[in-house]
């Protein structure tokens, strides 16, 4: 576990740029990384440069990989006199060497594929927890009485017909443990029959779900 992973679109910062030099070579690669990061800056890429002394390069991909910020670009002497840089994804972990000149453009297409990429995978994630269930019994049985039941091996979404009833909630409550999550908002049509916890008619579809 090398900490968060941030989609860019929540993250503090998008991309941290990491000069890597010696003292020889460090105004030239900082004054290289500045310029970078005014390019990515001028085209809307929250970015940052750091240039903290008191860490090592690879103590700094170490940390901004626990931060979860996006995107990193390394930048050395040997980058600098090729004009080109190092972007490193943080999702995938995958380097790629691109030209300084075209560096904005691709910084910009990766992250908007990591955006992607995170959000597909995260609704894949969810589909692959939720389940739909009819009545009371197939509660029972997802969360358990007293929540002992099969949702406990990975945790997951009830998907059920309600009533809108707040004691009918409760009670799905204290029998299982589970309380109303949400009633999405694309999945509100056609709802026909009876509420899964008290029979009643159904007004909404739901969610439902346990605290882990």
């Amino acid at each position: 576990d090398k900490g968060l992973v941030l989609p860019p679109s929540i993250s503090p910062e998008e991309a941290v740029i990491v000069p890597i030099y010696k003292n020889d070579t460090k105004a030239a690669v900082l004054t290289y990384a500045d310029a970078v990061s005014a390019q990515l800056k001028a085209a809307g890429v929250r970015v940052v440069v750091d240039s903290d002394d008191s860490s090592s390069p690879g103590w700094k991909f170490a940390e901004w990989e626990m931060r979860g910020t996006p995107l990193r670009i390394e930048i050395g002497p040997r980058d600098m006199q090729a004009e080109k840089l190092v972007l490193a994804r943080r999702d995938t972990g995958e380097k790629k060497i691109v030209p300084v000149a075209e560096a904005v453009s691709i910084a910009k297409e990766i992250l908007a594929d990591i955006q992607k990429s995170l959000y597909e995978k995260a609704k894949a994630f969810r589909l692959e927890h939720t389940q739909n269930v009819a009545d009371l019994p197939g509660l029972l049985e997802y969360f358990g009485a007293e929540g002992m039941g099969t949702a406990d091996a990975h945790g997951g979404f009830a998907r059920a017909l309600w009533c809108g009833s707040l004691a009918c909630e409760a009670d799905l409550k204290t029998k299982t443990k589970a309380t109303l999550r949400c009633l999405p908002l694309g999945d509100q049509e056609g709802i026909e029959g009876s509420c899964a916890v008290c029979g009643a008619p159904a007004k909404h579809r739901a969610l439902f779900a346990r605290n882990y």
